[in-house]
């Protein structure tokens, strides 16, 4: 109850904080100073804001409610999960967030809400952060918030502690008076025959066998059976890796041979960021592994193979016989007479150019005219 008096008290100036004063002084006053009382209303709207944003809007929504809420246990629970064990940042570390963050949160809208869009930006930030208003005052929240955590903890640790005991008391009374009663029982079998007997030991063996069947059962109920101390005594001996302080000593179900615990808002928020932890590393492995895989290439290998080489029946040679070795040689003295045809035919012509003679060079002077004339001559006498 302490623990949340205080709270109260601490919501209700960080949910008057305001920011207009301590601006206002700062633009009309020939200083440009703001009072302490007005400073110090900027810094808790600058944690309300920084809260708002940046851990949970519920806190701020459980602030506001604190001012007519009925403080009880119950109130204490809801107050005390509307603040994110594993969040990050958290409560105690709004202070701490760069300025540029505070900034991005609403510190900056404010100011050039106030104003203006157009001033001089550099100088009304730097008066801002001189005279202060850049650190968040909670006015004892977050250290009360954190008592509070504790002492709940505390509170329901003792509330389970007896309920277990209650729970064992009870389950100790009835093995009692089953126990008695089965006393009863075997007196009276002792009057009966070898009939009731041999009946009496085939349900027996229908019994074993039933225990058997749901060993894990009677054994939970034994072990509720024991006395809180021994419980948590076995509990830190078959499993020390559980930590104080993160599980409640008692149990409350089974499942087969393993026994349920439930654990303390301190082992929840553990085991959440346990979770993300695991969440996050199983998310770099995969894409650790999918960047590998991408970065992998097949490799080309150059194998040796049987093959053959072929020599023609001649050997070195170029595969001409003597027939066909004249033929070569005579088309090849026919194409260099060919050459050199041309070569002198160059040459005259160039001896004409020369020469001015520009007729046709291929010309062979006067063409060769024959004439075949006739004539009567007579005929020759016929000689003896």
């Amino acid at each position: 109850m302490a623990a949340l008096a205080e709270l109260k008290k601490a919501a209700a100036l960080i949910v008057a904080g305001d920011y207009n004063p301590a601006f206002k002084e700062i633009a009309e006053n020939s200083n440009h100073r703001a009072s302490p009382d007005n400073k110090q209303s900027a810094q808790r709207w600058l944690f309300r804001t920084l809260a708002e944003g940046k851990v949970s809007a519920s806190v701020v929504g459980k602030m506001r409610e604190l001012a007519t809420a009925t403080l009880n246990v119950d109130y204490a629970r809801t107050l005390a999960d509307a603040v994110p064990a594993s969040a990050f940042p958290g409560l105690a570390d709004l202070s701490g967030l760069k300025d540029t963050e505070k900034e991005d949160a609403g510190l900056a809208a404010a100011i050039k809400e106030y104003y203006g869009w157009f001033g001089n930006w550099g100088w009304f930030t730097g008066q801002v952060r001189d005279q202060g208003m850049y650190a968040p005052d909670d006015c004892g929240f977050v250290g009360a918030h954190k008592r509070l955590v504790g002492a709940l903890r505390d509170y329901e640790a003792k509330a389970s502690e007896g309920d277990a005991l209650l729970t064992q008391q009870q389950l100790v009374n009835n093995a009692n008076q089953e126990q008695a009663a089965a006393t009863w029982v075997d007196k009276l079998e002792m009057k009966y025959g070898l009939e009731v007997v041999a009946d009496a030991r085939e349900r027996e063996q229908a019994l074993l066998t039933h225990l058997g069947e749901h060993a894990d059962y009677y054994r939970f109920v034994l072990f509720q059976a024991l006395p809180p101390g021994e419980q948590l005594k076995l509990l830190t001996d078959l499993a020390p890796q559980l930590k104080v302080g993160y599980f409640e000593p008692r149990v409350v179900a089974n499942n087969g041979p393993l026994l349920a615990l439930p654990l303390t808002p301190v082992g929840q928020s553990q085991l959440a960021k346990t979770v993300d932890d695991l969440r996050t590393i199983l998310a770099k492995a995969s894409a650790e592994a999918t960047q590998a895989e991408e970065a992998i290439r097949p490799d080309d290998y150059i194998l040796p193979t049987p093959g053959m080489t072929v020599t023609t029946t001649l050997g070195t040679c170029d595969s001409c016989g003597p027939h066909e070795r004249r033929m070569l040689n005579i088309e090849a003295r026919k194409a260099a007479a060919e050459a050199d045809v041309v070569g002198e035919e160059v040459r005259r012509r160039r001896l004409r150019l020369d020469n001015e003679l520009y007729d046709d060079p291929a010309s062979a002077g006067q063409p060769l005219r024959i004439d075949l004339v006739t004539s009567e001559r007579p005929a020759p006498e016929p000689q003896d």
